[in-house]
């Protein structure tokens, strides 16, 4: 388990290695490996985050090519993951994947503005890692920028769960994770 220090320390490294105005490229099957459809893959400088569906199960990888610096793949019971979706702005939404290890939470989102926003049909997708349960303590954000359509990511995560868990995948109405990354 990676502790609230560690992953602070963490998220610093991947930032640092990550140059700002580089984070717009998509990186085609990013770190999924064979057997493993790309739900979601971008490049962020050096690093590459990547969420992998397998037959019944999916993966979070955070990395480079050459190395694989942060796996969390759905338990059995997929009780570390869950999926959400909020809609707004006049025609706006984003959905997300969170993956939690301990009380830190990797959230890959996705998302357009509506017309009610200075940039209207603007797409959107990234990860943002908060901790703490109800996630209130932000450790960093990565933005993937325009053009990378994730808008299936979650759908396809949800497929892949067994039938008896796909309703309890839903975040909590109202809950704390239940909102705009």
């Amino acid at each position: 388990m990676i502790g609230r220090f560690a992953a602070t320390a963490l998220i610093a490294g991947l930032i640092a290695g990550s140059a700002p105005g580089a984070m717009t490229a998509p990186a085609a099957a990013g770190l999924c490996k064979a057997g493993e459809e790309p739900l979601f893959s971008c490049r962020f400088g050096r690093k590459i985050g990547s969420v992998c569906g397998g037959s019944d199960r999916v993966t979070y990888r955070f990395g480079s090519a050459a190395k694989t610096e942060m796996e969390i793949a759905s338990k059995s019971d997929w009780s570390n993951v869950r999926l959400g979706f909020v809609t707004g702005q006049q025609g706006g939404h984003q959905s997300h994947i969170r993956f939690t290890r301990g009380d830190t939470h990797y959230i890959v989102f996705e998302g357009a503005n509506g017309q009610a926003t200075t940039r209207p049909g603007f797409t959107y997708s990234g990860i943002a890692i908060v901790a703490g349960p109800d996630g209130d303590k932000s450790l960093g954000r990565l933005d993937c920028g325009n053009g990378l359509d994730a808008s299936a990511m979650a759908g396809a995560a949800r497929d892949r769960a067994p039938a008896a868990l796909r309703e309890r995948l839903n975040e909590t109405t109202n809950g704390p994770f239940d909102g705009w990354f």
